[in-house]
């Protein structure tokens, strides 16, 4: 979900520059705990759903209900993802 911050974390390692990698980890482990809360499979779904604009993202296999696409909006909103 937040792959360029990602790349950013290992740009910044390469760099040496600790103090800001552990600003981008405190995000990306903010992120991370959302998307856990939320319920990891419908988290993640919900929010490819709010970046792609398709709501086939939202459908899972039984015995999962499908996705809210509230839950990805709330966390893309919050995250700028």
């Amino acid at each position: 979900m937040n792959v360029a911050q990602i790349k950013r974390v290992f740009s910044l390692y390469n760099v040496g520059d600790l103090g800001a990698i552990k600003t981008e980890m405190s995000r990306l482990n903010a992120i991370r705990t959302a998307i856990q809360q939320a319920s990891l499979i419908h988290a993640l779904k919900s929010i490819k759903t709010t970046q792609t604009g398709d709501a086939r993202w939202l459908n899972t296999r039984a015995p999962l209900l499908n996705a809210d696409p509230a839950i990805g909006q709330k966390i893309a909103n919050e995250f700028d993802l």
